[in-house]
């Protein structure tokens, strides 16, 4: 799309008319126009840098003139003016001024535009006018890109969305543990899915088991743990809830067990609570004399108690508002894993990007102290959270349309990728995950929970060896000189937060999101829709291959402050 905001530029098409074509604030045109080193337009009145319909159709006719017919002054009766018939001057002016012109087409085949309020996608598109078809009746029809004041405006050009087609090239499968491989090879084979889809959710999965318990220095007083936010986009149909249940099996079971030994427990802490009620009401009535100290430590043992009563343990969550979500990280040791095979109602109620959003602080643990009259204050201190959505395509897009996501920083945490389903041809061959490999990924999961999730005395912190160190600034300065050329539009978000995190040209595509809106080009169009609703940058592949390097979990971070490494 910048490619063609910079030519129409060029030809001297006027910047209002750019603007609302392709849903471009006009200081955004100007500033790629700045960038790319075209030179600055002037101010004020400026001649006429395209040719109207009629003088087109008036080009035409003076070039079909054969052995001096028709006439200048045939043609001009054509075209009639306020005063009458088009003078000979004229026609032979405007022949003058256009004849050296080159016709460009606005639009492509398959670029979706709207015009008057409706959807329209282009079928054979001409300089003026062309044939386009109704989105929602299906009738093909012309329609002319600009009639007075109404333009056709793209939301969506034909070769916006990347689709993975192939693992091979596209997912490092190789560089996978090789208990995670074998498990993503044999659930890709039993679901007949690309082996990208069971990688990207073993990746989520483990991300999730480490929680807060990993982490590896980012610097001298910063740290950057392990969890990721996963977004795998896959039609339905496609096997996402066979892989996703194949995977998630020793997840649930995990905390399935969880959830018995706080069942029993519960009991326990229920016949103390009665004691304790006892206790204070016969102290309250003066039958039993309790000092101060005493009646203080009582009180606080019924809070304790009682908080250990309403807590709803939880691993996994999956439909839950924002709201809800800073409660559930509050009973649950400040870490959850946001998990699910559909993520609709999720991202619903992630889409409008108001209002308390957990996602944003528990990505990068930072504190957060929620206060509400219609609610008890959520106090957390570093909370840490694990995504792995995997919703359809569309509701991707709508993230990436939603420039508030971008611009509150949920998604440039995102890692996405949309998974393209070619269906696969079936045999008789029974097709099953080996027990063996299914009992390593359950040991494996299991153990990682057991270790660094449920943690509590701080992360475990990675040795990091001097030349991974110098592997992650050399990359993260080459961010820093592609910003000031082809990522200039980018902005600050070309820069990883944290240097040991790097996402590469996928992540940068994934975090430029739609352009800014431009208010007043949506209301010169007579309060119809935003026009802003077109495709995103999404991703082949956002994993880099991990560095091979001695890496081992060290408990006392001061001992070692130096390089840097990656999982």
């Amino acid at each position: 799309m910048k490619a063609k905001v910079l030519a129409e530029y060029r030809q001297g098409y006027p910047l209002k008319e750019i603007a609302i074509r392709y849903g471009v604030p006009k200081a955004t045109v100007s500033l790629w126009a700045a960038q790319a080193g075209i030179k600055r337009r002037s101010q004020g009145c400026r001649n006429k840098l395209r040719p109207e319909e009629r003088d087109v159709q008036i080009l035409e006719a003076v070039r079909a003139v054969v052995n001096g017919k028709p006439t200048l002054e045939e043609i001009g009766k054509r075209f009639p003016t306020r005063n009458g018939p088009m003078s000979r001057a004229n026609v032979s002016r405007i022949y003058n001024t256009w004849k050296d012109w080159v016709p460009t087409k606005p639009f492509e085949p398959g670029d979706v535009v709207r015009f008057r309020g409706r959807d329209y996608e282009v079928v054979e598109p001409g300089v003026f006018e062309g044939k386009v078809r109704d989105q929602v009746t299906g009738q093909e029809v012309n329609i002319h890109w600009k009639e007075g004041d109404d333009i056709a405006v793209m939301i969506k050009q034909a070769s916006t969305v990347t689709i993975v087609t192939t693992v091979e090239g596209q997912f490092p499968l190789n560089v996978l543990p090789p208990i995670v491989r074998q498990m993503v090879d044999e659930v890709a084979d039993v679901a007949t899915v690309p082996g990208v889809l069971p990688a990207s959710q073993a990746l989520g999965i483990v991300s999730a088991a480490l929680g807060a318990g990993l982490a590896i220095p980012s610097d001298l007083d910063q740290q950057t743990f392990a969890n990721l936010y996963m977004v795998s986009a896959a039609e339905s149909g496609s096997g996402k809830s066979v892989t996703f249940k194949e995977l998630m099996a020793p997840v649930y079971a995990y905390q399935e067990e969880l959830r018995t030994r706080a069942q029993e427990r519960r009991y326990g802490f229920k016949a103390e609570l009665v004691r304790l009620k006892v206790t204070l009401k016969r102290a309250e009535s003066g039958k039993e004399p309790i000092t101060d100290e005493m009646l203080a430590g009582l009180i606080q043992r019924q809070d304790l108690v009682e908080a250990e009563l309403k807590r709803k343990l939880k691993l996994v969550c999956e439909d839950v508002t924002p709201q809800k979500m800073q409660v559930l990280l509050a009973q649950n040791d400040e870490r959850i894993f946001s998990a699910s095979a559909d993520a609709r109602q999720v991202i619903q109620a992630v889409l409008p990007g108001n209002g308390d959003n957990p996602y944003l602080k528990a990505w990068s643990g930072d504190p957060v102290d929620v206060d509400r009259i219609s609610r008890d204050a959520v106090p957390l201190k570093a909370p840490r959270m694990a995504l792995l959505w995997l919703p359809q395509p569309d509701l991707l897009t709508e993230m990436f349309t939603k420039r508030v996501l971008t611009v509150n920083g949920f998604l440039p945490r995102v890692l996405p990728c949309v998974v393209e389903y070619a269906p696969m041809m079936l045999s008789n061959k029974t097709r099953r995950v080996a027990p063996k490999t299914k009992k390593n990924w359950n040991d494996l999961v299991r153990g990682l929970f057991e270790t660094y999730h449920a943690r509590k005395d701080g992360p475990l912190l990675l040795r990091r060896e001097e030349r991974v160190q110098t592997l992650l600034i050399d990359y993260y300065n080459s961010l820093v000189e592609r910003r000031k050329g082809e990522l200039a539009d980018v902005g600050l978000l070309a820069l990883c937060p944290q240097p040991p995190r790097p996402l590469g040209r996928a992540g940068v595509e994934a975090r430029r999101g739609p352009p800014r809106r431009n208010l007043r080009s949506e209301r010169s169009q007579r309060g119809r829709a935003s026009p802003h609703r077109r495709g995103c940058h999404l991703v082949n592949g956002v994993f880099q291959r991990p560095t091979t390097g001695a890496i081992a979990a060290d408990p006392h971070p001061s001992q070692d402050r130096g390089g840097g490494g990656s999982l």
